[in-house]
């Protein structure tokens, strides 16, 4: 009951300031001009690696074209940990069946969804 008393008072007591009319002091900055600064201060934990290798469920590798190409993203993989690729870029016919041979030729198989 006193809260409500007090929000009463607040609205039909002239002279008192509210949310509502405070304007801000300065205007906004823009998406350019805002660059906060934190303030949080924690140890720090760096992860330079997964501790166990990751499936991206939703990857758009460049073509598979070739087992050179397949070869040097699995190397890109490993290199940030990722086990398995779902190929998410959506190929079909021709295309479609050059990549799945070329990752069938490559010998990682098993690293590709596609």
């Amino acid at each position: 009951m006193r809260h409500y008393q007090l929000i009463l008072a607040a609205v039909l007591v002239p002279g008192v300031v509210t949310a509502q009319d405070r304007r801000p002091e300065f205007p906004p900055p823009t998406i350019l001009e805002y660059k906060p600064q934190s303030t949080l201060v924690v140890p720090e934990h760096p992860v330079p690696r997964p501790k166990f290798p990751v499936v991206d469920f939703h990857g758009h590798p460049p073509r598979l074209s070739s087992v050179e190409a397949v070869n040097a993203l699995v190397a890109q993989m490993d290199a940030i940990g990722i086990g398995v690729m779902v190929n998410a870029s959506g190929t079909s016919g021709d295309a479609l069946r050059q990549q799945v041979e070329a990752v069938r030729q490559s010998g990682h198989a098993e690293r590709f969804a596609i």
